[in-house]
């Protein structure tokens, strides 16, 4: 009996097991809520490449020459976002800037900088404006994406849906342009 006691004592064969399994969930979602992250910093650089690409196409006046300046701006942000953006999910919003304001009152004014946020989290849009020659234009693009991970989730979504609000903001001055 006494060395049967001390048997069990010195017996260390499931010790790496349970360890492993203390350990293992936290990890998991560390990894995970990793992977969350990244994924979501790529949906983000995804969608400032697009406004770019989007508001160049304003900026150059061949969204203007197309015939349908709202049509050809949204095909082209959609090519460069479908990798992991569905359209639909697409907020944006093109506004022509007074000349008065200008680039750096722009940038400040509390209209533009803070957008109409609706109680679902989506951007309150206006009016789709690429103006003409030499208009300034305030480009903004924002998407709603969805966490997955149930324990980071919440602590990164922004609204009670778990989703985060990702937006990109572009203020261009768009070419003298001839039609």
């Amino acid at each position: 009996m006494i060395r049967f006691k001390h048997s069990i004592y010195k017996n260390n064969d499931g010790a790496t097991a349970i360890e492993f399994a203390f350990f293992v969930i936290p990890f998991l979602f560390l990894i995970i809520g990793l992977i969350e992250l990244g994924m979501m910093f790529t949906a983000a650089s995804l969608l400032q490449s697009g406004t770019d690409s989007a508001a160049r196409l304003i900026r150059t006046g061949q969204a203007q020459d197309s015939g349908d300046a709202q049509g050809a701006f949204e095909d082209l942000l959609c090519d460069r976002v479908s990798l992991f953006i569905q359209c639909p999910d697409l907020m944006y919003q093109v506004t022509q800037i007074d000349e008065d304001d200008g680039f750096s009152n722009a940038a400040n004014d509390a209209s533009y900088t803070q957008p109409a946020i609706d109680e679902f989290g989506n951007i309150e849009l206006s009016s789709f404006d690429a103006g003409g020659p030499n208009s300034l234009i305030f480009v903004r693009v924002a998407y709603r994406y969805p966490l997955m991970t149930p324990f980071v989730g919440p602590f990164l979504s922004d609204h009670s849906d778990g989703k985060r609000l990702i937006m990109s903001t572009a203020i261009i001055q768009n070419e003298p342009y001839e039609f």
